[in-house]
Order: C-alpha cells, then structure tokens, then sequence
C-alpha cells in the first residue's frame, strides 16, 4: 500500500514479508503498527510465538489506557509451549492445513484477511539454507495468492548468523526493517532459489542497503533513486527486458561497456545486442527464460555499437504477474580479457610448438623446477621408441645419468643472475651432450620458464 507521495507504507494481503529488527522495542512498535492496521482493514490477526511467552505477547497488544481490558476476537496468540502449537507445526503439511483452517475461520468471523506474525526461533547457519527456508513454507504461495493471508517473519537480526539472514533476504519478496516497509531487492523466487546455488554475498551490505531505507520516507522518486543507484553503480552488467526485448533499465557498467547513450539504449532491442555467432542460442533462452524455465549459467556474446565483442557470462530470471512474464532480470560479468588471454596462450603454446619443431637440436621448456612443458620432435632420440609424449611432466633429469648433477645444475642456474648457462651431461645411452639453459618469460604465463638446447657432442 502506497501513501499519496508514492512511499510504501503498509502491508497488503497476498505479501510475505520478513522483519528484521534489533531490539525489543523495534519489534513491539512494529507490532502494534500492525495489529492497529488490522483494526483499520478488518484483518484477523494470529501471533505465533516460538520464543516470546503468552503474556509478554499479549501485553504488546492491550490497550495501555486499559491494561485490564480483554482482548477482543481479533487477536490469536498460540505459543510453543502449547500442545496444538506441535499438532500443527510438526510438519509442512500440517502447518499448511492449520494456516487454512485459520483463514476460513477469519473468514467466517466477518474478517476480510489473516495477518500472521511468527517469531523466527534462533537458525544455525549448518541446518539451514535458503532451499530449506523455501521448504519451510512449501505450499504457502497458494494461500498468499488467494489474497486472503499476509504473512510476517519476525528476525531479531543479532540472534542469526549472516549466512541464514542472507536467505532470510533471498526468500521475502518484502522486508520490514525497524518500522519501515520496504520493496525487497535482494528478493530471489522460490522457484529459483529451489533449483539453483546461489553464490554468497556480503549480508552486511544487503542488511546495510535496507537498513537505511528504513528512515528515508522520502517520496517515490527519492526511493526508487536509492535502488536505481544502487543498480546503476554495480561492476557487473545488468539489465533488465521486457517479454518484446526492448530494454526496461541497463546499468552504467553496461551502457559503457557496450558503448551505448542512455536514450539510444531506448531504441534498441535486446537482439541489437548479441553477436550473430549466438543469436540462435539466446533466442532459444530467452524463450525458455520467459516461459519460467531455469537459465542456468548463461554464456552469451554481446555486440558493442563499435562491433567489438563483449564475452559475458550470468545469471537470468523472470519476473512474473499473475502468471504472466513481466521482464527479465539479467546480471553479466564481462570475461573479454580473460576469453583474449585464453585465446592468446593457445596461440602462444601453438607458436612455441611450431618453433620448437622447427629448431635443429633437441630443445625442452621447463618449468623452473625443471618439469618437462613441451619438446619437439627431436628429443624422440633420447627417449626409448621416440615417444615424446611419454615424458611431458617429468622432471629432465630422468633422461640423464647423473641426475643429480642435472639438478644441482639447474639449481645453481635457477638462482644465478646469468640468462644462460652451459654444462655437459651423459644420457642413459652413454652419449654425451652439452646443455645450455636460458631463461624466457613468456607473456601469457605468470612465472618465467627455461628452455633447454641439447647439442650431442661426437
């Protein structure tokens, strides 16, 4: 429900909301904002108390002008020390059926909806997950949909760790944080967070971000700047399409990235954007995407205005209405520079072979512990049956006699300041050679290598 100024400001029936909260006090006058929103709706409100006792619940709810005063029909306080509590919790089923059974009966008193307040008991962060925060209320989308139950959970936020907070966020299209009702933008759909892992975040950050909207009650336009900021300055790729593939949002990182102004970003579509090589693909997915079927990783090449390839990589979504895609919401990290770097060390590793096959001696690159990297052709005279292959990834001393004088060698090499260093060995024929060593960097790899020249002697 929205205020003239476009700020939410309360509750509607069909949502499911968390409430993070610090204190007691943040939680009582929460409460009680929500138990006078019942008398002003005509709503039935079920208090489900797993840590609080019965008289602490119910004194949040009298009047203070009246402390005797009974309280009136409107209100259900069932508590964890009560044996209809476990007859109706033991199991989702169950919990389910009592949850409906409450509902008609609100009904049939003349109440136009059930809010149900729950107190979420302690969580630790080994046996809960948000798939199991799903499970938890497996079956509670129909009964929200009926627009006939609000459900709250209450968090007292320094009692959870941040890994189950951080599902608390994912699995609560909407959150209340201290007194303020706020749009969840960390929401995840059950369905997603039932199929996929979902990768960790900072849950001081997401906490943080609702936390200050919390005072805010600025107008519509102020609150919707803080999350369009929030979007806008992400490094990732965001974007977001409706069902035709015209653009809803696009972030900064994306608009820079690909090249694009925001008002000609208004008049593109999403398939101006993906490179030929994957067109079909994409198609395909945004098919099965807009259908509500899971994405997975998506990899995808996007096309920036200058024509220059954009290799991403993601996660995409859809949002939905009453059964009807409304857009996607699609978050890309650019892997350019790390696809070029792959492509270049293929091509460096395809360049290195051809020189190697193309040199006179039989010549070796090594790690700088001597591993054996790469050889050419040649080096099939030192190794029984000419199969170099079978001596990729040994140390080079093995082919020799005196091995370790190979390796004292190499150490000395290794350590020196010389580029090039020269020695004679015998190999395990008997034949003689001299070794020359130097070092080489070689740009797509992060230590130095050596490379390693047999000349036979004789």
């Amino acid at each position: 429900m929205m205020s003239a100024g476009g700020v939410r400001e309360e509750l509607a029936p069909g949502e499911h909301a968390c409430f993070l909260y610090r204190n007691e006090q943040e939680m009582k006058a929460v409460a009680r904002k929500l138990w006078q929103q019942c008398r002003k709706e005509g709503w039935k409100l079920l208090y489900i108390a797993r840590v609080n006792p019965r008289e602490f619940v119910e004194g949040m709810f009298r009047n203070k002008d009246s402390p005797s005063d009974v309280l009136d029909q409107g209100l259900r306080v069932i508590t964890s020390d009560e044996s209809e509590f476990h007859l109706a919790f033991s199991t989702a089923s169950g919990a389910m059926k009592f949850i409906s059974q409450e509902i008609r009966e609100a009904k049939e008193q003349g109440f136009s909806a059930l809010l149900i307040l729950r107190e979420a008991p302690p969580i630790s962060t080994d046996t809960h997950s948000s798939q199991r925060l799903v499970s938890d209320m497996a079956g509670i989308e129909a009964l929200l949909d009926e627009k006939a139950l609000l459900l709250v959970c209450q968090y007292h936020v320094e009692k959870f760790p941040a890994t189950v907070l951080q599902d608390v966020l994912r699995t609560h299209p909407v959150a209340i944080i201290g007194a303020e009702v706020v749009e969840n933008l960390f929401y995840i759909p059950a369905a997603d967070a039932r199929r996929f892992h979902l990768p960790s975040l900072e849950v001081q950050h997401w906490v943080k971000t609702l936390l200050d909207l919390k005072s805010a009650r600025y107008a519509l336009a102020e609150s919707e700047k803080r999350f369009h900021d929030l979007l806008e300055n992400a490094n990732d790729l965001i974007q977001s399409v409706n069902p035709e593939g015209q653009f809803l949002f696009v972030n900064r990182a994306w608009r820079e990235t690909l090249g694009y102004s925001p008002d000609e970003v208004e008049k593109i579509n999403l398939f101006d954007i993906i490179d030929p090589s994957c067109s079909d693909k994409c198609m395909v997915l945004f098919q099965k995407v807009m259908a509500g079927e899971p994405a997975g990783r998506v990899e995808a090449v996007f096309l920036s205005k200058s024509g220059r390839k954009v290799y991403v990589e993601g996660n995409v979504n859809c949002r939905f209405s009453e059964g009807k895609p409304l857009y996607t919401r699609g978050i890309f990290r650019d892997v350019t520079d790390l696809r070029r770097a792959e492509t270049e060390s293929r091509q460096m590793d395809h360049a290195m072979e051809i020189l190697l096959d193309m040199a006179p001696h039989i010549t070796f690159v090594l790690d700088p512990e001597g591993i054996i990297l790469q050889t050419n052709r040649s080096a099939g005279e030192l190794v029984s049956g000419g199969d170099t292959e079978a001596i990729r990834k040994t140390p080079i001393w093995d082919l020799f006699t005196d091995k370790n004088a190979f390796r004292e060698n190499l150490g000395a090499f290794r350590k020196g300041d010389s580029p090039r260093a020269r020695w004679r060995l015998r190999d395990l024929d008997g034949k003689e050679w001299d070794v020359e060593m130097c070092r080489h960097q070689v740009p797509h790899r992060k230590s130095e290598l050596f490379v390693a020249v047999l000349e036979k002697l004789g």
